[in-house]
Protein backbone atom coordinates (compact mmCIF):
# COMPACT_ATOMS: atom_id res chain seq x y z
CA UNK A 1 0.00 0.00 0.00
CA UNK A 2 1.44 3.26 -0.86
CA UNK A 3 1.79 5.94 1.78
CA UNK A 4 3.21 8.98 2.41
CA UNK A 5 4.76 10.64 5.78
CA UNK A 6 3.12 11.62 8.68
CA UNK A 7 3.77 13.04 12.16
CA UNK A 8 4.50 10.35 14.40
CA UNK A 9 1.79 9.71 17.10
CA UNK A 10 0.45 6.87 19.00
CA UNK A 11 -2.79 5.80 17.94
CA UNK A 12 -4.84 2.96 19.21
CA UNK A 13 -6.79 0.74 16.21
CA UNK A 14 -10.14 2.37 15.31
CA UNK A 15 -11.79 -1.22 15.38
CA UNK A 16 -10.54 -1.99 18.85
CA UNK A 17 -11.00 1.71 20.33
CA UNK A 18 -14.13 2.54 18.67
CA UNK A 19 -17.18 -0.52 18.56
CA UNK A 20 -19.69 -1.25 20.75
CA UNK A 21 -18.91 -2.59 23.94
CA UNK A 22 -21.19 -5.51 24.41
CA UNK A 23 -19.34 -6.32 28.49
CA UNK A 24 -19.72 -9.61 29.69
CA UNK A 25 -17.17 -11.42 32.22
CA UNK A 26 -14.96 -8.96 34.37
CA UNK A 27 -12.36 -9.42 36.55
CA UNK A 28 -10.34 -6.64 38.62
CA UNK A 29 -6.54 -7.18 39.00
CA UNK A 30 -5.53 -7.60 42.81
CA UNK A 31 -2.29 -5.62 41.69
CA UNK A 32 -3.11 -2.27 40.60
CA UNK A 33 -7.13 -2.61 40.10
CA UNK A 34 -6.94 -2.49 36.09
CA UNK A 35 -9.76 -4.15 34.70
CA UNK A 36 -10.06 -7.31 32.31
CA UNK A 37 -13.20 -6.94 30.46
CA UNK A 38 -14.84 -9.84 27.90
CA UNK A 39 -16.23 -8.01 25.16
CA UNK A 40 -18.63 -10.16 23.23
CA UNK A 41 -19.06 -8.46 20.29
CA UNK A 42 -16.11 -10.30 18.98
CA UNK A 43 -15.36 -12.78 21.47
CA UNK A 44 -12.21 -10.80 22.82
CA UNK A 45 -10.83 -9.02 25.89
CA UNK A 46 -10.47 -5.55 26.65
CA UNK A 47 -7.31 -4.19 28.73
CA UNK A 48 -8.95 -1.08 31.06
CA UNK A 49 -7.67 1.03 33.32
CA UNK A 50 -9.38 1.70 37.43
CA UNK A 51 -11.15 4.49 34.97
CA UNK A 52 -12.43 1.95 32.33
CA UNK A 53 -10.36 3.69 29.61
CA UNK A 54 -9.07 1.70 26.98
CA UNK A 55 -5.68 0.47 27.32
CA UNK A 56 -4.91 -2.19 25.10
CA UNK A 57 -6.76 -5.70 23.69
CA UNK A 58 -5.57 -8.80 24.60
CA UNK A 59 -4.13 -11.55 21.70
CA UNK A 60 -5.95 -14.85 22.29
CA UNK A 61 -3.95 -17.76 20.46
CA UNK A 62 -7.25 -18.49 18.80
CA UNK A 63 -8.69 -19.41 15.27
CA UNK A 64 -10.12 -17.16 13.37
CA UNK A 65 -11.94 -19.67 11.53
CA UNK A 66 -13.27 -21.22 14.32
CA UNK A 67 -16.15 -20.92 16.61
CA UNK A 68 -15.14 -20.55 20.31
CA UNK A 69 -17.29 -20.78 23.27
CA UNK A 70 -17.76 -17.18 25.33
CA UNK A 71 -14.40 -16.51 27.05
CA UNK A 72 -14.45 -16.90 30.85
CA UNK A 73 -12.09 -14.87 32.96
CA UNK A 74 -10.50 -15.41 36.43
CA UNK A 75 -7.28 -13.53 38.23
CA UNK A 76 -5.07 -14.94 41.44
CA UNK A 77 -3.84 -12.87 43.75
CA UNK A 78 -0.54 -12.73 42.04
CA UNK A 79 -1.87 -10.69 38.99
CA UNK A 80 -2.02 -13.69 36.52
CA UNK A 81 -5.19 -13.42 34.11
CA UNK A 82 -6.98 -17.09 33.47
CA UNK A 83 -8.81 -17.15 30.17
CA UNK A 84 -11.14 -20.24 29.58
CA UNK A 85 -12.62 -20.99 25.92
CA UNK A 86 -12.98 -24.13 23.94
CA UNK A 87 -13.42 -24.16 19.81
CA UNK A 88 -16.34 -25.97 18.33
CA UNK A 89 -15.77 -29.49 18.57
CA UNK A 90 -12.32 -29.60 20.39
CA UNK A 91 -11.40 -29.46 23.82
CA UNK A 92 -10.99 -26.25 25.95
CA UNK A 93 -8.32 -24.67 26.77
CA UNK A 94 -7.04 -22.42 29.72
CA UNK A 95 -4.81 -19.49 29.30
CA UNK A 96 -2.79 -18.00 31.75
CA UNK A 97 -1.21 -14.73 30.98
CA UNK A 98 0.60 -11.98 33.02
CA UNK A 99 -1.23 -8.73 32.96
CA UNK A 100 1.67 -6.15 33.11
CA UNK A 101 2.76 -7.13 29.45
CA UNK A 102 0.11 -9.70 28.08
CA UNK A 103 2.86 -12.51 28.01
CA UNK A 104 1.32 -15.61 27.77
CA UNK A 105 3.04 -18.17 30.37
CA UNK A 106 0.44 -21.40 29.93
CA UNK A 107 -1.56 -23.32 28.62
CA UNK A 108 -3.62 -25.47 30.63
CA UNK A 109 -5.44 -28.53 28.03
CA UNK A 110 -8.91 -29.58 29.79
CA UNK A 111 -11.10 -32.48 29.29
CA UNK A 112 -13.94 -30.88 28.67
CA UNK A 113 -15.59 -28.85 25.50
CA UNK A 114 -17.21 -25.41 27.09
CA UNK A 115 -16.03 -23.96 29.84
CA UNK A 116 -19.06 -22.33 31.47
CA UNK A 117 -17.15 -20.71 34.92
CA UNK A 118 -14.28 -20.09 36.44
CA UNK A 119 -12.54 -19.01 39.58
CA UNK A 120 -9.06 -19.87 41.37
CA UNK A 121 -8.74 -20.54 44.73
CA UNK A 122 -7.03 -17.59 47.22
CA UNK A 123 -5.20 -20.00 49.40
CA UNK A 124 -3.48 -22.52 46.81
CA UNK A 125 -4.18 -21.23 43.54
CA UNK A 126 -6.32 -24.46 42.53
CA UNK A 127 -8.62 -23.76 39.86
CA UNK A 128 -12.08 -24.64 39.10
CA UNK A 129 -13.79 -24.97 35.98
CA UNK A 130 -17.63 -25.52 35.43
CA UNK A 131 -18.88 -27.25 31.82
CA UNK A 132 -22.45 -28.05 30.91
CA UNK A 133 -23.47 -30.32 28.10
CA UNK A 134 -25.98 -33.49 27.21
CA UNK A 135 -23.12 -35.56 28.82
CA UNK A 136 -20.84 -34.26 31.29
CA UNK A 137 -22.32 -30.95 33.84
CA UNK A 138 -19.94 -31.27 36.06
CA UNK A 139 -17.34 -28.95 38.55
CA UNK A 140 -13.81 -29.75 37.53
CA UNK A 141 -10.66 -29.41 40.15
CA UNK A 142 -7.28 -28.36 38.87
CA UNK A 143 -3.95 -28.13 40.60
CA UNK A 144 -2.09 -24.63 39.80
CA UNK A 145 -0.30 -26.91 37.26
CA UNK A 146 -3.55 -28.07 34.97
CA UNK A 147 -4.08 -31.47 36.64
CA UNK A 148 -6.67 -32.58 37.50
CA UNK A 149 -7.31 -33.72 41.43
CA UNK A 150 -11.35 -33.66 41.93
CA UNK A 151 -14.59 -33.76 40.01
CA UNK A 152 -18.31 -32.75 41.24
CA UNK A 153 -20.83 -34.37 39.20
CA UNK A 154 -24.67 -33.17 38.87
CA UNK A 155 -25.43 -35.53 40.83
CA UNK A 156 -23.91 -34.69 44.01
CA UNK A 157 -25.75 -31.31 44.39
CA UNK A 158 -29.18 -31.20 45.62
CA UNK A 159 -31.38 -30.86 43.20
CA UNK A 160 -29.01 -31.90 40.47
CA UNK A 161 -27.11 -28.99 38.77
CA UNK A 162 -28.27 -28.02 35.83
CA UNK A 163 -26.65 -25.31 33.74
CA UNK A 164 -23.64 -23.68 35.95
CA UNK A 165 -22.87 -19.79 35.06
CA UNK A 166 -20.99 -18.81 37.69
CA UNK A 167 -18.19 -19.50 40.33
CA UNK A 168 -16.61 -17.42 43.03
CA UNK A 169 -14.90 -18.63 46.47
CA UNK A 170 -14.64 -17.15 49.58
CA UNK A 171 -11.80 -15.40 51.15
CA UNK A 172 -10.65 -18.74 52.67
CA UNK A 173 -11.46 -20.66 49.69
CA UNK A 174 -13.26 -23.33 52.05
CA UNK A 175 -16.71 -22.30 50.30
CA UNK A 176 -17.25 -22.73 46.71
CA UNK A 177 -20.30 -20.42 45.21
CA UNK A 178 -22.08 -22.00 42.36
CA UNK A 179 -24.98 -20.11 39.78
CA UNK A 180 -26.92 -22.56 38.63
CA UNK A 181 -29.33 -21.43 35.86
CA UNK A 182 -32.76 -24.09 35.80
CA UNK A 183 -35.19 -23.28 32.77
CA UNK A 184 -37.91 -25.27 34.38
CA UNK A 185 -37.79 -23.38 37.91
CA UNK A 186 -36.32 -20.33 39.68
CA UNK A 187 -32.12 -19.96 39.66
CA UNK A 188 -30.22 -21.34 42.56
CA UNK A 189 -26.59 -20.08 44.51
CA UNK A 190 -24.92 -23.90 45.56
CA UNK A 191 -22.66 -23.21 48.59
CA UNK A 192 -20.14 -26.34 48.71
CA UNK A 193 -17.27 -27.36 50.70
CA UNK A 194 -14.25 -26.58 47.57
CA UNK A 195 -12.36 -29.69 49.05
CA UNK A 196 -15.06 -32.39 48.97
CA UNK A 197 -17.82 -31.23 46.83
CA UNK A 198 -20.10 -32.08 49.84
CA UNK A 199 -23.27 -29.27 49.86
CA UNK A 200 -23.52 -26.92 52.55
CA UNK A 201 -26.44 -24.63 51.25
CA UNK A 202 -28.46 -23.66 48.50
CA UNK A 203 -29.92 -20.26 47.87
CA UNK A 204 -33.07 -20.65 46.41
CA UNK A 205 -35.04 -16.70 46.29
CA UNK A 206 -38.02 -15.46 43.77
CA UNK A 207 -35.29 -12.41 42.68
CA UNK A 208 -32.64 -15.03 41.34
CA UNK A 209 -34.14 -16.61 37.94
CA UNK A 210 -30.98 -16.30 35.05
CA UNK A 211 -28.15 -15.64 37.69
CA UNK A 212 -25.22 -14.90 35.68
CA UNK A 213 -22.31 -14.04 38.71
CA UNK A 214 -21.92 -14.29 41.85
CA UNK A 215 -19.59 -13.05 44.25
CA UNK A 216 -19.26 -12.74 47.67
CA UNK A 217 -17.65 -10.06 50.67
CA UNK A 218 -16.12 -10.64 53.46
CA UNK A 219 -18.98 -11.61 56.08
CA UNK A 220 -19.66 -13.92 53.42
CA UNK A 221 -22.84 -11.84 52.26
CA UNK A 222 -23.60 -12.78 48.50
CA UNK A 223 -24.54 -10.88 45.59
CA UNK A 224 -25.91 -12.21 42.43
CA UNK A 225 -26.66 -10.77 39.00
CA UNK A 226 -29.93 -11.91 37.35
CA UNK A 227 -30.04 -11.19 33.19
CA UNK A 228 -33.86 -12.02 33.54
CA UNK A 229 -34.82 -9.60 36.71
CA UNK A 230 -32.27 -7.41 35.53
CA UNK A 231 -30.72 -6.30 38.93
CA UNK A 232 -28.23 -7.28 41.55
CA UNK A 233 -29.63 -8.97 44.31
CA UNK A 234 -28.06 -8.71 47.82
CA UNK A 235 -28.43 -11.89 50.21
CA UNK A 236 -27.32 -12.38 53.69
CA UNK A 237 -24.88 -15.36 54.39
CA UNK A 238 -27.76 -17.63 55.52
CA UNK A 239 -29.74 -16.45 52.36
CA UNK A 240 -32.07 -13.55 53.85
CA UNK A 241 -32.77 -11.15 51.18
CA UNK A 242 -31.02 -7.37 51.78
CA UNK A 243 -31.86 -5.46 48.84
CA UNK A 244 -31.18 -4.98 45.13
CA UNK A 245 -29.59 -2.96 43.00
CA UNK A 246 -30.87 -1.41 39.54
CA UNK A 247 -30.69 1.39 37.24
CA UNK A 248 -32.75 0.29 33.94
CA UNK A 249 -29.88 -2.49 33.62
CA UNK A 250 -30.32 -4.93 30.99
CA UNK A 251 -28.83 -8.14 30.83
CA UNK A 252 -26.46 -7.93 32.99
CA UNK A 253 -23.72 -10.30 33.39
CA UNK A 254 -19.64 -10.02 34.81
CA UNK A 255 -19.77 -8.87 38.79
CA UNK A 256 -16.80 -8.05 40.83
CA UNK A 257 -15.88 -5.30 43.91
CA UNK A 258 -14.24 -2.58 42.59
CA UNK A 259 -13.83 -2.23 46.43
CA UNK A 260 -14.91 -2.85 49.91
CA UNK A 261 -17.66 -0.52 49.25
CA UNK A 262 -18.71 -0.64 45.54
CA UNK A 263 -19.45 -3.48 43.07
CA UNK A 264 -18.60 -3.18 39.32
CA UNK A 265 -21.41 -4.76 37.28
CA UNK A 266 -21.50 -5.26 33.34
CA UNK A 267 -24.50 -4.44 32.14
CA UNK A 268 -24.64 -6.26 29.05
CA UNK A 269 -27.18 -4.73 26.64
CA UNK A 270 -26.73 -1.58 27.58
CA UNK A 271 -23.46 -1.51 26.17
CA UNK A 272 -21.84 -0.16 29.82
CA UNK A 273 -20.04 -0.84 32.93
CA UNK A 274 -22.24 0.28 35.93
CA UNK A 275 -20.07 1.17 39.33
CA UNK A 276 -22.59 1.11 42.53
CA UNK A 277 -22.00 1.47 46.22
CA UNK A 278 -22.50 -1.19 47.94
CA UNK A 279 -24.34 0.51 50.81
CA UNK A 280 -26.49 2.68 49.43
CA UNK A 281 -27.02 1.14 45.96
CA UNK A 282 -26.55 4.84 44.28
CA UNK A 283 -24.77 4.48 41.18
CA UNK A 284 -21.40 6.22 41.27
CA UNK A 285 -20.14 6.23 37.56
CA UNK A 286 -21.58 4.85 34.41
CA UNK A 287 -18.54 3.87 31.30
CA UNK A 288 -19.68 3.24 28.34
CA UNK A 289 -18.09 2.80 24.48
CA UNK A 290 -16.07 6.03 23.19
CA UNK A 291 -18.30 6.54 20.47
CA UNK A 292 -21.40 4.25 20.33
CA UNK A 293 -22.43 5.30 16.58
CA UNK A 294 -19.27 4.39 15.18
CA UNK A 295 -19.97 0.77 13.27
CA UNK A 296 -17.83 -1.24 11.15
CA UNK A 297 -14.81 0.85 10.11
CA UNK A 298 -13.48 -0.21 7.26
CA UNK A 299 -10.64 2.45 5.49
CA UNK A 300 -8.68 4.98 7.94
CA UNK A 301 -6.24 7.93 6.71
CA UNK A 302 -4.53 9.95 8.60
CA UNK A 303 -3.98 13.64 8.63
CA UNK A 304 -0.78 15.52 9.59
CA UNK A 305 -2.15 16.83 12.57
CA UNK A 306 -2.88 13.30 13.77
CA UNK A 307 -6.42 13.55 13.52
CA UNK A 308 -8.00 9.96 11.68
CA UNK A 309 -10.34 10.14 9.11
CA UNK A 310 -12.49 6.55 9.13
CA UNK A 311 -15.71 5.65 7.36
CA UNK A 312 -18.23 4.13 8.82
CA UNK A 313 -21.81 2.24 8.98
CA UNK A 314 -24.15 4.17 10.19
CA UNK A 315 -26.95 3.61 13.23
CA UNK A 316 -29.59 2.69 10.47
CA UNK A 317 -26.83 0.64 8.08
CA UNK A 318 -28.49 3.04 5.90
CA UNK A 319 -25.54 4.71 4.02
CA UNK A 320 -21.47 4.51 5.27
CA UNK A 321 -20.48 7.99 6.52
CA UNK A 322 -17.25 9.72 6.23
CA UNK A 323 -15.94 10.83 10.34
CA UNK A 324 -13.19 12.79 11.26
CA UNK A 325 -11.40 11.87 14.79
CA UNK A 326 -9.31 13.29 16.90
CA UNK A 327 -7.13 10.93 19.23
CA UNK A 328 -5.15 10.57 22.33
CA UNK A 329 -4.02 7.41 24.09
CA UNK A 330 -7.40 7.10 26.17
CA UNK A 331 -9.87 8.22 23.70
CA UNK A 332 -11.24 9.51 21.06
CA UNK A 333 -14.00 12.60 19.84
CA UNK A 334 -15.57 13.08 16.60
CA UNK A 335 -14.79 16.37 15.34
CA UNK A 336 -16.40 15.84 11.88
CA UNK A 337 -18.83 13.85 9.96
CA UNK A 338 -19.68 13.96 6.00
CA UNK A 339 -22.93 13.55 5.10
CA UNK A 340 -23.80 11.04 3.21
CA UNK A 341 -27.13 11.65 1.70
CA UNK A 342 -25.23 14.65 0.01
CA UNK A 343 -22.50 12.53 -1.65
CA UNK A 344 -22.04 9.14 -1.46
CA UNK A 345 -23.72 6.34 -3.07
CA UNK A 346 -21.34 3.59 -1.84
CA UNK A 347 -17.70 4.91 -0.59
CA UNK A 348 -15.46 2.19 -0.42
CA UNK A 349 -11.92 3.64 -0.53
CA UNK A 350 -9.97 6.43 1.51
CA UNK A 351 -7.14 8.42 1.20
CA UNK A 352 -5.47 11.71 1.93
CA UNK A 353 -3.10 13.77 0.07
CA UNK A 354 -0.13 15.85 1.22
CA UNK A 355 -2.28 18.95 1.16
CA UNK A 356 -5.09 16.73 3.42
CA UNK A 357 -7.08 16.69 0.79
CA UNK A 358 -9.59 13.81 0.87
CA UNK A 359 -10.09 11.09 -1.60
CA UNK A 360 -12.82 8.63 -1.56
CA UNK A 361 -13.87 5.90 -4.37
CA UNK A 362 -17.66 5.66 -4.91
CA UNK A 363 -18.69 2.28 -6.07
CA UNK A 364 -21.61 3.65 -7.88
CA UNK A 365 -22.81 0.50 -9.61
CA UNK A 366 -22.87 0.02 -12.95
CA UNK A 367 -19.76 3.20 -12.58
CA UNK A 368 -17.58 4.79 -10.45
CA UNK A 369 -16.24 7.82 -9.42
CA UNK A 370 -14.14 9.50 -6.60
CA UNK A 371 -14.87 11.81 -4.28
CA UNK A 372 -12.55 14.91 -3.95
CA UNK A 373 -12.53 16.84 -0.19
CA UNK A 374 -11.12 19.34 1.05
CA UNK A 375 -10.25 18.73 4.98
CA UNK A 376 -13.53 20.61 6.30
CA UNK A 377 -15.95 18.15 4.42
CA UNK A 378 -16.19 20.29 1.51
CA UNK A 379 -16.58 18.59 -2.34
CA UNK A 380 -14.04 20.62 -4.56
CA UNK A 381 -14.55 18.04 -7.23
CA UNK A 382 -15.31 14.44 -8.56
CA UNK A 383 -13.20 12.39 -10.91
CA UNK A 384 -14.22 10.34 -13.69
CA UNK A 385 -11.91 8.09 -16.00
CA UNK A 386 -12.99 7.06 -19.10
CA UNK A 387 -11.95 4.42 -22.02
CA UNK A 388 -13.31 2.40 -19.74
CA UNK A 389 -14.99 4.56 -16.52
CA UNK A 390 -14.09 3.02 -13.45
CA UNK A 391 -16.45 0.26 -12.25
CA UNK A 392 -16.81 -0.73 -8.83
CA UNK A 393 -13.59 1.58 -7.83
CA UNK A 394 -12.45 -0.32 -4.23
CA UNK A 395 -9.05 0.79 -2.60
CA UNK A 396 -7.48 4.17 -3.10
CA UNK A 397 -3.96 5.75 -2.44
CA UNK A 398 -1.91 8.66 -3.53
CA UNK A 399 1.89 9.71 -3.52
CA UNK A 400 3.99 12.81 -2.59
CA UNK A 401 3.22 13.99 -6.17
CA UNK A 402 -0.40 14.38 -5.86
CA UNK A 403 -0.71 11.00 -8.24
CA UNK A 404 -4.35 8.74 -7.47
CA UNK A 405 -3.66 4.93 -7.28
CA UNK A 406 -7.02 2.98 -7.85
CA UNK A 407 -7.98 -0.60 -7.72
CA UNK A 408 -10.21 -0.76 -10.44
CA UNK A 409 -11.83 -3.89 -9.09
CA UNK A 410 -14.71 -4.31 -11.67
CA UNK A 411 -12.21 -3.67 -14.65
CA UNK A 412 -10.07 -5.69 -12.91
CA UNK A 413 -7.07 -3.74 -12.86
CA UNK A 414 -4.71 -1.15 -10.87
CA UNK A 415 -4.65 2.24 -12.54
CA UNK A 416 -2.52 5.18 -11.94
CA UNK A 417 -4.18 8.95 -12.78
CA UNK A 418 -4.41 12.57 -12.22
CA UNK A 419 -6.63 14.64 -10.60
CA UNK A 420 -8.32 15.27 -13.56
CA UNK A 421 -9.12 11.55 -14.52
CA UNK A 422 -6.21 11.01 -17.01
CA UNK A 423 -5.07 7.62 -16.75
CA UNK A 424 -0.95 7.61 -17.02
CA UNK A 425 -0.78 4.36 -16.17
CA UNK A 426 -2.59 0.97 -16.20
CA UNK A 427 -0.63 -1.80 -14.18
CA UNK A 428 -0.23 -5.63 -16.08
CA UNK A 429 0.87 -8.30 -13.83
CA UNK A 430 1.55 -11.99 -14.77
CA UNK A 431 -0.96 -14.35 -14.10
CA UNK A 432 -3.48 -11.57 -14.20
CA UNK A 433 -5.09 -10.09 -11.53
CA UNK A 434 -8.38 -11.07 -10.13
CA UNK A 435 -9.70 -9.70 -6.98
CA UNK A 436 -8.50 -6.12 -6.81
CA UNK A 437 -10.09 -4.88 -3.58
CA UNK A 438 -7.05 -2.36 -2.08
CA UNK A 439 -3.78 -0.93 -3.34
Amino acid sequence: MLTFPILSIDIHYPSRLLSYWTPANIVISPINQHIFMVDMSFNRILHLSPEAIYISTLNLPIEQSKLYSPLKLTIDLAGYLYVATGAYSSLAMIYKYRTTDHQLIKNISLSLYVPTALTISPINGDIYVATTDTKDTSIYVLNKNGEQINKFNASKFSPPLSQPTALTMDKTAERLYVADRNDTTTGRIFVINSQTGRQLQVYINSNIYRPTAVIVDVNLNVYVSDMATNCIIALTSNGTFIRTYTNSLYNPQGLMFASYTSLLLSDTLNNRLVLFDVVSAKVLQIYSSPDPVLIAPRFVALLNSGDIYVNSLTDDIGYNILKRLTITNSSANVTQIINPKHHFDFPVGLALDTKNQIYVTDSNIPYGYIHMFASNGTELDRIYTNNPPLKNPHGIATDLHGNLYVADSGNVRVIKLLINGTIIQNYQTTPPLQYVYDV
